[in-house]
């Protein structure tokens, strides 16, 4: 499978790495709290909330850095960032 990494701009990476924290960090309160033996419903339904929130969040860098920096001409099955390299990778059939 060919790949293409696209270098992307320090603050994007910054955001979008902040919003796939941000979203597992609630994820896992989530999975702690499911845990438990006895289950607080509304502290449960909050970080349900703020999950779904981060996951909006999330997805809007993500499609936003996909827009702004995916090269013309090029269709990927599938595309991921790398955080350390400050880059998108775009997958290509």
């Amino acid at each position: 499978m060919e790949q293409i990494k696209v270098k992307i701009d320090h603050e994007d990476n910054v955001a979008i790495e902040r919003g796939w924290y941000e979203y597992n960090a609630a994820r896992d309160i989530i999975a702690y709290l499911m845990q438990q033996d006895k289950i607080n419903e509304q502290y449960l339904q909050q970080y349900i909330n703020i999950a779904e929130k981060r996951f909006v969040e999330l997805e809007m860098h993500k499609q936003a850095a996909d827009k702004r920096y995916r090269p013309e001409g090029i269709n990927p099955t599938n595309y991921s960032f790398d955080f350390e390299e400050e880059v998108i990778i775009y997958d290509l059939a």
